[in-house]
């Protein structure tokens, strides 16, 4: 009996640690944001001068549920955001956009349908936010209509409308 019992807690410990382990590899397969990206300001034109600079998107340790406001303990991913050879101390800590029954962060955009079919994910950032949209897709923000030439774009408060280009 006492051998049983041990064999029972020896699965169950391995069944768990196994499980664990899976469902870190799922959300590393799922991080689609990760990497380095030249920031341009958006333009329907094509500007010759434009000084596009390098940034880094980085997979961050999940929060911690005790540390956070209640709203944001349904998803606790977050990402670093930092400029190319700056320190991660300066770095910007993003989130997805909270979805659920209490709280639509796509609603203000009018872009809950476009998240809900898969055609578009966002982070905030609190003065930024950057988003992934279908390749060539017509963007409405408020009154304004843009076409997302990469398919990632984001907006910073003061500065406006500007597009990601993913190099790496």
């Amino acid at each position: 009996m006492q051998k049983l019992k041990s064999l029972i807690i020896l699965i169950t410990f391995l069944f768990v640690n196994i499980s664990m382990y899976s469902q870190d590899k799922i959300v590393e397969q799922k991080d689609n944001w990760s990497g380095k990206y030249q920031i341009k300001p958006y333009t329907e034109k094509k500007i010759e001068n434009s000084n596009p600079q390098s940034y880094i998107i980085q997979k961050a340790p999940n929060v911690n549920q005790i540390n956070i406001a209640g709203k944001y303990k349904i998803d606790l991913f977050r990402w670093y955001m930092v400029k190319q050879n700056d320190s991660k101390k300066d770095s910007v800590l993003l989130r997805r956009f909270l979805i659920n029954e209490e709280y639509n962060e796509y609603e203000q955009f009018g872009w809950t349908e476009l998240y809900k079919t898969g055609k578009m994910s966002c982070l905030d950032g609190g003065n930024i936010f950057i988003c992934k949209a279908t390749v060539g897709s017509k963007i409405k923000i408020e009154e304004e209509e843009f076409i997302s030439k990469t398919g990632i774009f984001g907006i910073m408060l003061h500065q406006g409308l500007f597009e990601l280009y993913k190099t790496e």
